[in-house]
């Protein structure tokens, strides 16, 4: 059985890219929130929610690209 489950988390993306890149001490790091931001457009619709497809059958998951 495949069950496709939405999650929806505001900021989410900022505060882990910001935990990440170190921008809680450093300023100078706004532009590569933008990139990364950007690039995880791929999966993460308006940086805040995401759509995982979980297959209870093979115990796998995928994070399903956005389109």
């Amino acid at each position: 059985m495949k069950l496709k489950i939405t999650f929806k988390t505001p900021d989410a993306v900022d505060h882990a890219l910001r935990e990440e890149l170190g921008a809680f001490a450093e300023i100078d790091c706004e532009e590569d929130l933008i990139e990364c931001t950007a690039r995880l457009g791929k999966w993460v619709r308006y940086g805040e929610s995401v759509t995982i497809e979980f297959d209870l059958d093979t115990m796998t998951a995928n994070v399903l690209e956005e389109k």
